[in-house]
């Protein structure tokens, strides 16, 4: 049965999508693979593994997209998972609370050191041999600019020494535009970077309610599920995670407009270019004509939104610049 709190946080999401965004799409497929790794397991070793959920971190919402989906999609085999969220995240009122009981869990980050606390706390999910599903985010914090932000290696050595087999599933979260981009440019002009609060979580509402929030559409895939040995080389698979969530990264014609306008480059040369890279375009509509079509104009993005915006793809020009260009290369 579906958890209280992920009821009832699933519901206001619902209420807050159908006012911001066109569509919400999953690729219900990607994560087959993992289906099949889990029942492998379970047939050859007699129980199944602990999934460690790596998703993208981009916006806030996706704090409890994938509860959701886990809880509205039980088709794709994921159960609702136990979240590592900051700390910081818990002393904010009523959302901490309705975040705990929707099985996020806490922990200090930058700590630099093991964490006792959250080693015994991983146990603790791990007791009676019943495997456990943990989402964790990478990065650490959100990306101001799209971009990959270098993973952190302390919760996964840590999850890892308590014991146990684990299958890690990289998932990439596609937003056509960030529901926090604007504030994220005001931020990336030299405005004070300020941190979650429940006074500025009310004045985004209100601008939802208000009709001025609009971030087309949303598209969340799986890449190849990982196994994880006790003796997992970690900086090497984080890399090899970011770079298997990179190659699902979705463009769209917002995206290409808006790096048009920005670069003054024709569109269709934009895409041809994209396409040589084997850039991953968003999804057609199965029935696109009964569907509203995403109303996002690049015009109404300010030159620093536009910059933001260009990043959801410039990684896919990386390659292209790490001989003549490293350091460029390796920001992308």
């Amino acid at each position: 049965m579906g958890n209280i709190f992920v009821r009832i946080l699933g519901y206001i999401l619902i209420k807050i999508f159908r006012l911001v965004a066109v569509e919400v799409s999953v690729d219900v497929s990607s994560f087959a693979a993992l289906t099949k790794m889990m029942y492998e397991e379970e047939h050859k070793f007699g129980s199944k593994p602990h999934v460690i959920l790596l998703p993208t971190h981009r916006s806030i919402f996706d704090f409890l997209l994938l509860s959701f989906l886990s809880f509205s999609l039980p088709e794709l085999g994921i159960a609702i998972p136990h979240i590592c969220a900051d700390e910081g995240f818990s002393r904010i009122p009523v959302l901490g609370y309705m975040a705990r009981g929707a099985h996020a869990f806490f922990v200090k980050r930058g700590r630099g050191k093991s964490d006792p606390e959250l080693r015994d706390h991983l146990v603790g999910l791990k007791k009676n041999g019943r495997p456990c599903c943990i989402e964790v985010f990478l990065e650490g914090t959100r990306s101001r600019d799209r971009r990959f932000l270098p993973a952190k290696t302390g919760f996964i050595r840590c999850l890892l020494s308590t014991g146990g087999r684990h299958i890690a599933l990289p998932i990439t979260i596609n937003y056509e535009r960030i529901p926090e981009q604007l504030t994220f440019a005001e931020e990336t002009d030299g405005g004070v970077r300020g941190s979650l609060t429940v006074s500025g979580l009310f004045c985004w509402l209100k601008r939802v309610i208000a009709g001025e929030v609009s971030i087309g559409r949303i598209h969340i895939a799986a890449s190849q599920p990982i196994h994880l040995p006790t003796d997992t080389n970690v900086p090497e698979m984080l890399k090899l995670v970011q770079r298997m969530e990179g190659k699902k990264v979705f463009v769209s014609d917002f995206h290409i407009s808006s790096a048009s306008h920005l670069l003054s480059i024709p569109p269709f040369q934009i895409r041809q270019s994209l396409e040589s890279l084997q850039c991953n375009f968003w999804p057609k509509r199965e029935f696109a004509d009964k569907l509203q079509e995403p109303c996002l104009d690049p015009l109404m993005q300010s030159e620093t939104e536009l910059w933001g915006t260009l990043l959801q793809f410039a990684h896919f020009f990386a390659p292209l610049l790490k001989k003549t260009h490293p350091k460029w290369s390796q920001w992308l």
